[in-house]
């Protein structure tokens, strides 16, 4: 039987850890990381090409494009690898400003009797919750309150004058 490019089904199960699966999964993702190098790489000589070749009269290129070559693929792969770094430190920021809003919900929540006790999210069109309501039934209260504290007494309303 050859081997071939296309993906196959086959009947065993799916089992997690030492699948066909996540074989698949990794050779594709070996493949598209493959592809971004080559893509970076005709970039990359298409650019330093218009760049640095002006001249098609010699068939070898001169000193001073070979020079110019050299700089700019330097360039381009130095610029390439901060950027790379750069994204690497802003999605290791990103995972860690996650974890802290989950250990922060979880400090939050811990504190609660039960876990049913934490409000869910109100999604458009779902009634509000039972820990909604009362939060609004709370506030109603706290401004009745505030508004009976603004009106003067019921005997005295005005002097008469």
């Amino acid at each position: 039987m050859s081997e071939s490019n296309s993906l196959s089904f086959s009947k065993e199960p799916l089992v997690f850890g030492n699948s066909s699966f996540e074989r698949k999964s990794k050779e594709h993702s070996t493949y598209a990381q493959s592809e971004i190098l080559m893509d970076s790489y005709h970039r990359m000589t298409d650019q330093c090409f218009r760049k640095c070749v002006s001249s098609f009269v010699e068939p070898e290129l001169g000193k001073g494009e070979s020079a110019c070559i050299d700089r700019c693929v330097k360039k381009y792969i130095e610029t390439s690898l901060l950027l790379d770094e750069r994204v690497r430190e802003t999605e290791q920021a990103n995972k860690k400003a996650a974890l802290d809003i989950q250990n922060m919900k979880a400090t939050v929540l811990g504190g609660m009797s039960s876990p049913s006790a934490a409000a869910p999210p109100i999604f458009f069109g779902q009634q509000p919750s039972t820990f909604d309501q009362q939060q609004q039934q709370q506030q109603q209260q706290q401004d009745h309150q505030q508004q009976q504290n603004n009106q003067p007494p019921q005997g005295r309303r005005g002097l008469g004058f």
